[in-house]
This record gives C-alpha cells, structure tokens and sequence, in this order.
C-alpha cells in the first residue's frame, strides 16, 4: 500500500495500475493479484491504508484516543492535521476516486 501510495504522490491516482504498483513495491503483478483482486479491491485497501494513517496523525496530535476527546478537540486537531499532515496522496486520492467510475475501469493497459 506504501507503494501504491508513493505511485499516486509522484503520477497521480489516473496512472495507478497493478504494473505501476507491483513495479514500485518490487512484486509480481500476480504477487500484487493475490492480495488486491480488482480495482475497486487496490483502491479501498489504499483508502483504509490513508484512513489509518490520517487517523494516527489524529491521535497522536490529540496524546488520546479520539473517542477520549471532546468536539472541540477533534477539530482543532483534525484542522490541524488537515494543514499539517496532508499528502499530496491522499489529496489525489480523495479528489480523484471520486469518480463514479473509477472502480469499474480495468487496472492496467
């Protein structure tokens, strides 16, 4: 996923394929199929992965769980973390897999 991220930093979320991704993380292309079966399967493993880590930069900006936070807290932080911690990635990422149709184009030439 770190791979897929770096290939969607450097091109953008259009040139993600399983060839770009498995290049990347130096695997096969089938490597890269055992775990992420299709598109829409690469492209929610990212979400999560980007999801997680946004969430840890929450976290650790709060010094608490953020359940343990109150409203205020959450944004400040979460303004924070917006302002700080946000990757040209997950930006492309937000901004482009919004395409409806995004999942169902196959990956790859």
């Amino acid at each position: 996923l770190d791979a897929a991220v770096n290939v969607i930093n450097r091109d953008g979320v259009r040139a993600l394929t399983f060839e770009s991704v498995a290049t990347e993380a130096k695997l096969t292309r089938g490597g890269l199929l055992y775990h992420f079966p299709s598109r829409e399967a690469l492209l929610r493993g990212i979400d999560e992965h980007l999801v997680q880590a946004w969430d840890a930069s929450m976290e650790v900006l709060l010094g608490k769980r953020a359940d343990e936070a109150t409203a205020l807290e959450r944004y400040q932080t979460f303004v924070r973390v917006s302002a700080q911690s946000a990757t040209r990635a997950a930006l492309m990422f937000m901004l482009e897999s919004g395409d409806p149709d995004a999942a169902e184009r196959p990956c790859g030439p």
